[in-house]
C-alpha cells in the first residue's frame, strides 16, 4: 500500500503552523532521502518568515491586516502541501522497499496518514462443494475490492496467480490439483490505495 502523508493543516493555528513549518524545513535540510525539495526549502522558509510577520501586525490591527495574515496562512499551507506530495513521490517509488517508507517520511519531519478502518487482517480459506475447489473469505470493506493469489506448494516455483478480484469479500478458485497443496492470499484495495499482502494460509486440496 502507498502511504500518505498527513499534516493536517486546516486544523492547525498559525502559531502550530508556524512550528511545523521550521521543523520540516530542519528535517529536510541536508537529507539525503530529499536531495531536490519541491517547492525549495527557502520558499517555504520565506513564507514562514512572512507569516510570522503578518500574524504580528494581525494582532489588534483590524479586519485588513487579518485578511492578509489569512492569506499569507494559506500561502504556507499550499507550500507545505506540494513538498508532501513530493515527499510521498519520493517514498513511493518502487525502489523504496516498504520497510523503509515510514522511517523516511518521520525523517521529513512529517507523518504517515492513520487510516480511518483498522488494518488487523482476517481471511480463512475452507474446501469448496467440489473437488477441486477452494473457498477464500475475507473482512468486508465498505467501499473498494478484493484481490486473491494462489500458489503451489512446497517449490511454488510457478510464482503466486493472481485470481479475478471481486467486490465481495468472499470467492471460490476452482481447478486445482487434487492431493496437492496450495497457499492462499488476499488484500484489499480501498479509497487509501492497495493494502499489503496478507499472511498466507495453507491447505491441501480434496
Amino acid at each position: 500500500m502507498k502511504p500518505k502523508i498527513n499534516l493536517d493543516l486546516k486544523r492547525k493555528s498559525v502559531p502550530q503552523l508556524i512550528e511545523l513549518g521550521n521543523h520540516i524545513v530542519a528535517s529536510m535540510t541536508g537529507n539525503a532521502n530529499f536531495p531536490t525539495p519541491h517547492p525549495a526549502l527557502a520558499a517555504v522558509t520565506t513564507a514562514i518568515t512572512t507569516l510570522q510577520n503578518a500574524d504580528t501586525a494581525a494582532l489588534g490591527g483590524g479586519a485588513a491586516l487579518k485578511s492578509v495574515m489569512h492569506q499569507k496562512q494559506e500561502v504556507l499551507n499550499q507550500l507545505l502541501t506540494q513538498l508532501a506530495l513530493y515527499v510521498e513521490g519520493i517514498v513511493n517509488d518502487p525502489s523504496v522497499a516498504d520497510a523503509n517508507k515510514e522511517v523516511m517520511i518521520l525523517s521529513s519531519g512529517m507523518q504517515m496518514k492513520t487510516l480511518t478502518h483498522p488494518q488487523h487482517h482476517v481471511f480463512g480459506v475452507k474446501h469448496g462443494s467440489v473437488s477441486g475447489s477452494i473457498d477464500l473469505r475475507a473482512e468486508g470493506i465498505e467501499r473498494g475490492m478484493h484481490n486473491w493469489e494462489y500458489a503451489m506448494e512446497p517449490s511454488m516455483a510457478n510464482g503466486w496467480h493472481l485470481a479475478p478480484a471481486t467486490m465481495q469479500a468472499h470467492t471460490t478458485i476452482n481447478g486445482l490439483t487434487v492431493g496437492a497443496q496450495y497457499s492462499f492470499r488476499h488484500r484489499a484495495v480501498t479509497k487509501e490505495g492497495e493494502q499489503d499482502w496478507g499472511q498466507p494460509l495453507s491447505i491441501v486440496v480434496v
